[in-house]
């Protein structure tokens, strides 16, 4: 597959915030999508769009992060 079809912005919101969206994973084989990324991170963050990267991992106990380790493994 070259080309991954896209998702629109407010589907993808809908569904990452009923979260039948659980985990996101971007590949970049170019720089040029570097700053579509970036943009996208900000509208996550103005959307208040909880993701992986925002999730202090001191807060959770021993046994939380080992399943988490182990179920991303």
């Amino acid at each position: 597959m070259v080309k991954l079809p896209t998702l629109e912005s407010k589907i993808f919101l809908r569904d990452l915030r009923s979260e039948k969206i659980k985990k996101i994973c971007v590949l970049v084989t170019e720089d040029e999508y570097v700053a579509d990324i970036r943009s996208a991170q900000v509208f996550a963050e103005n959307e208040r769009v909880l993701s992986s990267s925002s999730l202090d991992e001191s807060v959770l106990d021993e046994k939380t992060r080992i399943e988490q380790y182990t179920s991303q493994s």
